[in-house]
């Protein structure tokens, strides 16, 4: 059984617990059932049960810790979200303002040691006053089919049918409490 950090990888924990079942099994199965080694086998049990409880307790402490990691991670992504929105508002009123200075001095271009600024045309864009009197030949009908899982699957609770091309799957997790 190969150790780390003092305490067996949980595999191997599994492993032993399958072959005492079976050492179990076999001296169960002796004529006469061989006492002293199941007596043996028993205590072998209670000691690889302590070992796996210790491990699963490690693996719930770790857990533990990286779900705060990953909540701390996330709330500072927020903060950072919430910077960035920030700067990029106050880039844009300091854009706004050098445009708006540009205009009331009548210069298109300015020249510094740092760089260049200029006024630009952008290209012409179509803004919507008003959808119900654009003509027809402008407007498309964009069609967007969906597939109502919720509804198959009670249709499948209420019917025991399954439509054709669907499969009901149920997967499994880990539930930590």
């Amino acid at each position: 059984m190969a150790v780390a950090r003092g305490l067996p990888r949980l595999f191997d924990l599994a492993e032993s617990e399958i072959r005492l079942m079976g050492d179990l099994q076999a001296a169960y199965e002796q004529d006469p059932p061989d006492e002293a080694a199941m007596a043996r086998i028993a205590a072998e049990f209670v000691g690889n049960e302590a070992l796996v409880v210790r491990k699963i307790e490690n693996y719930l402490n770790v857990d533990l810790h990286l779900g705060m990691i990953a909540d701390s991670y996330a709330a500072r992504a927020r903060e950072l979200r919430e910077l960035s929105a920030i700067a990029e508002r106050n880039r844009d009123r300091l854009r706004a303002r050098l445009l708006a200075a540009m205009k009331a001095m009548q210069r298109d271009t300015l020249v510094t040691p740092s760089g260049s600024v200029s006024i630009r045309s952008n290209p012409p864009h179509v803004d919507v006053l008003e959808e119900m009197l654009i003509p027809s030949e402008f407007k498309h009908t964009v069609v967007t089919t969906t597939i109502d899982k919720r509804s198959i699957l009670e249709s499948v609770k209420q019917t025991g049918l399954v439509p054709p091309g669907v499969e009901v799957v149920r997967g499994e997790r880990l539930s930590i409490a």
